[in-house]
């Protein structure tokens, strides 16, 4: 088991030192590697996971193994890498897939690598350095905007909170206080462009922030605005 480890560790060491980095909005594509997902150029925001499917096809047929992995870089940065977990042990090709995921990771422009890597039949041992095939596509990860605009409607018993549209965006959490600058905590969540509180009490006024949400990404708050008092 101990030996199975150290052998499965050099390999990733050597994949971390056998991809290229790449240039700005860069596509490498192969003839053995076809990479389904992430698209070229495709943009995702902090926070969302990055989903991957690669096909990947042994290229030296049934005289070496072939040892997929996935990799997310920022120019020549790895951020992650992750072998799969099978060989392709003769000719033919297999579909490997996972998720990334994104959080703490600054805005900027990043590459998804794939590779394929030659082994020696039965031993796990790379074949050589220079020896693998690659492929990869630019992605691009962006912060998710927030509104930029919250008006409210106070009426009897309810206030309605009205939200200028992001486009990212897939929904809004709506977030609720008595104090302009803490002690916020969020009452609900709308697909639309409006959502409307109707657990306000009568006689107070509140304060709302809204946050836009896309596949785990969320914005930042926005500005925090107050209610009238609730009729």
């Amino acid at each position: 088991m101990k030996k199975l480890l150290v052998i499965t560790l050099s390999i990733i060491m050597m994949f971390a030192m056998s991809v290229p980095a790449f240039a700005a909005d860069e596509q490498i594509t192969n003839d053995y590697i076809k990479i389904n997902k992430p698209a070229q150029s495709a943009t995702y925001y902090v926070g969302q996971k990055i989903s991957y499917s690669v096909k990947v096809t042994n290229p030296w047929g049934g005289t070496y193994w072939c040892r997929p992995f996935a990799a997310l870089m920022q120019g020549s940065n790895q951020i992650y890498y992750v072998p799969a977990n099978y060989y392709l042990t003769s000719a033919g090709y297999n579909t490997f897939t996972g998720k990334f995921k994104t959080a703490g990771l600054s805005k900027g422009t990043y590459y998804f690598a794939a590779l394929a890597m030659p082994i020696y039949p039965n031993t796990e041992n790379e074949v050589g350095r220079g020896n693998q095939q690659y492929a990869g596509n630019t992605i691009h990860l962006k912060k998710l905007p927030k509104p930029s605009k919250v008006t409210l409607k106070t009426g009897k018993g309810k206030v309605t909170v009205k939200i200028k549209k992001v486009k990212a965006a897939k929904k809004y959490l709506v977030y609720r206080s008595l104090k302009k600058s803490s002690g916020y905590k969020k009452i609900g969540t709308t697909t639309s462009l409006k959502y409307v509180d109707k657990k306000a009490k009568k006689g107070k006024r509140y304060y709302y922030k809204v946050k836009s949400y896309r596949y785990g990404a969320k914005s930042a708050y926005t500005k925090a605005v107050r209610s009238k008092k609730v009729k």
